[in-house]
């Protein structure tokens, strides 16, 4: 299996922008970026904003991430629904990746939300600012 963690490293030190820079458009630290580079099954998500900033297509290095048309991600997400419930129970070992599965979904959108937050408090200051002018 592909190390997404260390392919996202290798072309964010191939781009021109410093770490820092990335890691601030992010809305996280230096230090979070290089624990991410560390993560073998970095998320899909993070990795687009990653190329949004270094302007770089990961579709190239990560075919899931080439655009689908949406019938087709409906498609293939219900066919993945129906695997799932057709068996009864899980392995321990299912159920932790499973788990897993769950947390990176969480923890992707709490980031989405702080992410929506800054941008509206930022937004919000600068129309604040030019009302009172």
């Amino acid at each position: 299996m592909l190390h997404r963690g260390e392919i996202v490293e290798q072309r964010v030190r191939n781009s021109d922008l410093k770490i820092t820079k990335i890691a601030a458009a992010l809305h996280i630290t230096r230090n979070t970026l290089y624990v991410r580079f560390q993560t073998p099954d970095l998320d899909l998500d993070f990795i687009k904003k990653v190329g949004k900033i270094i302007n770089y297509d990961f579709g190239n290095d990560f075919p899931e991430l080439r655009s689908v048309p949406p019938y087709q991600e409906v498609s293939r997400l219900n066919s993945t629904l129906a695997d799932e419930s057709t068996s009864e129970y899980m392995s321990l070992s299912e159920c932790t990746k499973a788990l897993f599965n769950l947390q990176k979904k969480y923890i992707n959108l709490l980031e989405q939300y702080n992410e929506t937050l800054f941008e509206a408090f930022n937004t919000g200051g600068k129309q604040l600012k030019k009302a009172n002018k």
